[in-house]
């Protein structure tokens, strides 16, 4: 994904071995991940000791961009309600005042027990705060977001076939870096999921607005970018 997005720009996989000050001040952007499964690694790989140092490299110009179990984290507090019907209360980093819950789409996902993994997934229908054109995308147990309304944050996103309509999109700014916490999977392709029973209709339908799902990345492209852009070299 990020090696067609930032064309020419180095990237490179990093562990949590890397999660210093001098390995990470040599970046412009950390992007966490989604994961695979309900148990999110991110309290172990991104302890609380490393939330100082994650603050103060945002504040000189970092940006992270978090997706589903990261953005969850990426918030003071988180709740999850499990495939087994085990309702999960954490502390999250805290990197943002404001609370995580999820499955956001618990009253498709966990209605009727416990139910098979590929149950959870979800094209979601998200509204962009711009009044632009409806986003399609893959949700795969990903939170309703509540970061608290201070001025530096926007939300830029919200779950449109939810009836609260809860954030799944947002950015705070700290200092002269970014936070950008996304609920869903843009990087996910209709070919990943595959077209075999029993997602083949989730698979044709996610086909149909895949040119949503491209263009909807590209604007999160250009949200890094932009900022990138007005920090004085």
């Amino acid at each position: 994904m990020l090696h067609g997005l930032f064309i020419g720009c180095p990237i490179t996989q990093i562990n949590h071995h890397h999660l210093t000050k001098s390995h990470l001040s040599a970046y412009n952007l950390l992007v966490l991940p989604g994961i695979v499964g309900e148990e999110s690694p991110y309290p172990d790989l991104i302890p609380q000791s490393k939330k100082n140092l994650l603050q103060e490299l945002v504040e000189e110009g970092l940006v992270i961009w978090g997706e589903c179990a990261a953005a969850y984290y990426m918030l003071s507090s988180m709740e999850y309600r499990c495939r087994n019907g085990i309702h999960k209360n954490k502390k999250g980093l805290g990197l943002v005042e404001g609370k995580a819950i999820g499955p956001a789409y618990h009253h498709k996902t966990r209605a009727h027990g416990e139910l098979p993994a590929t149950n959870d997934i979800v094209l979601a229908r998200l509204q962009r705060s711009d009044g632009g054109s409806l986003v399609r995308a893959f949700d795969i147990n990903g939170p309703a977001l509540y970061p608290e309304g201070h001025e530096d944050t926007q939300v830029f996103l919200r779950y449109a076939d939810i009836a609260s309509h809860p954030v799944a999109g947002f950015t705070h700014s700290l200092g002269q870096g970014l936070l950008m916490g996304v609920s869903v999977h843009p990087e996910i392709a209709p070919a990943t999921i595959g077209a075999s029973p029993p997602l083949r209709l989730l698979f044709e339908k996610a086909h149909r607005h895949e040119a949503s799902r491209l263009d909807f990345l590209a604007s999160l492209r250009q949200i890094v970018v932009n900022h990138l852009a007005r920090i004085p070299s």
